[in-house]
């Protein structure tokens, strides 16, 4: 994966490979030489495809989506039913307005992309906002990763892409899994399933209405076999 600068900073890992199937957590598989968990590399590498399609749609970054199609074809012909994804008849400039619609404004958002906004296992008085408990733990999970998120980017930890990202990053590095099982089982879980309902219901594209089902696919599949954090996780 090429590193980014709307999200985290670190080393770029390994290339991704289309991710063929879900893999068992409770299968406790390593690698003998590298200790890394073999069959985490479905799941990192389905997340490092979802962390791009959910960034900012810009020209340059819309060229990384068509390097890699073969691999968002596999998750979209599943959940879109169809043979290949008409990814060269999107237009760049819709796309971007539709996220600024959905993801960031001017005027009300529908979707803001960030953990907080959608926790509900907080308290009352910080339900639907920013900058929630979430942001500090995920903050703390990154510095364990060696990982920050990029100054320029101006973006919090808790937002999306930066989050996929660090779980990519976190399943494919040696001795880490149980930091990537934080970020999907402490974070992830608890929030995709209702923001992808808000995007698809809100979307005036196609494209991030058929995004909101993948990804929300992809977590239901992930979800039952990640099991819960030991003690307690802070909320949005």
């Amino acid at each position: 994966m090429t590193a980014r600068t709307n999200g985290v900073v670190r080393p770029a890992p390994a290339s991704v490979s289309p991710a063929s199937s879900v893999p068992d957590f409770t299968d406790n598989v390593y690698d003998g030489v590298a200790g890394v968990r073999r069959d985490a590399a479905p799941v990192a590498d389905t997340a490092v495809v979802l962390s791009h399609l959910w960034s900012r749609p810009t020209a340059d970054e819309f060229q990384v989506w068509l390097q890699w199609r073969d691999s968002a074809d596999h998750l979209f012909r599943q959940v879109c039913e169809s043979d290949e994804y008409a990814w060269d008849e999107l237009d760049v400039p819709e796309l971007l307005a539709e996220y600024e619609r959905l993801f960031v404004g001017p005027g009300p958002v529908p979707c803001p992309p960030y953990e907080s906004y959608w926790r509900q296992d907080v308290s009352f008085d910080v339900r639907g906002s920013l900058m929630g408990p979430c942001t500090a733990e995920l903050r703390d999970l990154y510095g364990e990763l060696g990982l920050e998120t990029a100054p320029a980017s101006g973006e919090m930890p808790d937002f999306l892409p930066t989050e996929l990202e660090a779980l990519a990053y976190a399943l494919a590095s040696t001795g880490r899994f149980e930091t990537g099982r934080v970020i999907f089982a402490g974070h992830l879980r608890h929030w995709l399933p209702p923001f992808t309902d808000a995007v698809e219901r809100e979307s005036r594209h196609h494209f991030y209405a058929d995004l909101a089902r993948v990804t929300a696919a992809w977590a239901a599949e992930v979800d039952w076999q990640i099991p819960e954090p030991a003690g307690d996780v802070a909320g949005g």
